[in-house]
């Protein structure tokens, strides 16, 4: 492997933040592991006591798992010697795992409870208003902060790395693949626990992984 100009290492410092940003990704998953039984249906699956919320489960699962394998690359990238720097390709790796990490832990926190919220639409006018008026502002949120961390965060993070414009298109490709392969665990997950609701082609394999807040 072609090792970068010194001058390209960054500072340890800067993986630091990410290992603290990823461990309150984590925390945040327990807390809202936690909450499971606070929400109503789910289906059930052997092996497990009560019901699941099979893709809120997918979301926060797969979020873990995104989780541990940036904090992996994170700790890889570090040079051992006495300088306390990284390598800025296998840093970029890391940030992009991350990003998809949180988008996940925020599609598995602003889903379900939108899903309640819909849940309250009645025949009464006034309760329906005000209902659905706190529901398009809790999904006008998390669609804000799932686009910033999905989109925004990503390309800030490649524009600012120090490494060949070549690679950062290839790390770019490879997260579009991975955020199309990420969704459709979770479109399965969700077509498995609403067959009633098939998604098209077109949402199933484009829209739902690339858009998920449009089908909160």
């Amino acid at each position: 492997m072609v090792k970068p100009d010194p001058g390209s290492f960054v500072a340890v410092n800067v993986m630091r933040a990410r290992l603290t940003m990823l461990g309150f990704n984590l925390a945040f998953i327990t807390l809202r592991t936690s909450q499971a039984k606070l929400f109503e249906g789910g289906i059930h699956l052997a092996g497990l006591e009560g019901l699941i919320h099979l893709s809120t489960g997918t979301a926060l699962v797969t979020s873990v798992g995104l989780s541990l394998a940036a904090m992996t690359v994170f700790l890889l990238s570090t040079i051992m010697d006495e300088r306390g720097v990284c390598e800025p390709r296998l840093l970029a790796m890391g940030d992009l795992l991350m990003c998809l990490a949180i988008g996940q832990a925020v599609i598995g926190y602003f889903s379900p409870y939108l899903n309640v919220i819909a849940a309250q639409l009645d025949s009464d006018i006034e309760h329906t208003l005000l209902v659905g008026r706190i529901g398009d502002g809790i999904r006008l949120l998390g669609g804000a902060v799932w686009c910033l961390v999905t989109y925004v965060a990503p390309a800030v993070f490649l524009w600012r790395s120090p490494c060949a414009r070549r690679t950062l298109v290839l790390m770019a490709f490879a997260y579009l693949l991975l955020l199309l392969l990420v969704g459709q665990c979770r479109v399965l997950a969700q077509m498995i626990e609403t067959p009633e609701l098939m998604p098209d082609f077109f949402e199933r394999f484009l829209l739902m992984p690339l858009a998920a807040p449009l089908f909160w």
